[in-house]
């Protein structure tokens, strides 16, 4: 009788910590290269790959895959002193322009640097990405998904805000 007693007690304890919330927030917060971002799932980096920075997530949920990516780019301070920081985004954007849909001009955090917000089509999917200019470096999320839908469920959402440039 003792040994039931102590298994539903145990039992009650595993439901309960299994029904719990975390004390943790969700997400897989990575801070590196002079910037923030929360991704959704654990990402795949690779330092080195064409800048000081590049990681991308894949959410594969059935029926739609969304990519999920970060990047940093260094232009060089000579660059950064010869142009001002509006033109280094114009510039570094300029290609694939013709499967943009918008691009507004933004100021990204309390610094207020320079920005831009770009929504694309391209090969039957939708991209957002957010490039925030700050001294020789360009820092750039994004996302990739099948719908413009996708582009504004919460993980998407979270993803985009949680860009915090450090520098």
């Amino acid at each position: 009788m003792r040994a039931i007693v102590l298994c539903f007690v145990a039992a009650g304890f595993l439901i309960a910590a299994g029904c719990s919330k975390s004390s943790q927030p969700s997400g897989v917060h990575k801070g590196t290269a002079g910037f923030r971002v929360t991704w959704p799932g654990e990402p795949e980096e690779m330092p080195g790959a064409g800048g000081p920075y590049l990681a991308t997530y894949t959410d594969r949920a059935p029926g739609a895959v969304t990519l999920y990516k970060a990047s940093v780019t260094d232009l060089g301070a000579e660059a950064a002193n010869q142009t001002s920081a509006r033109d280094l985004l114009i510039a570094f954007k300029f290609a694939f322009q013709k499967d943009e849909v918008s691009r507004k001009e933004i100021e990204h955090g309390p610094k207020k640097r320079p920005g831009l917000d770009i929504l694309s089509k391209r090969s039957g999917k939708v991209s957002r990405e957010v490039v925030v200019a700050s001294g020789s470096r360009l820092y750039s999320v994004s996302v990739t998904a099948p719908t413009e839908e996708a582009l504004r469920t919460p993980p998407v959402t979270a993803f985009f805000d949680s860009l915090t440039v450090e520098e």
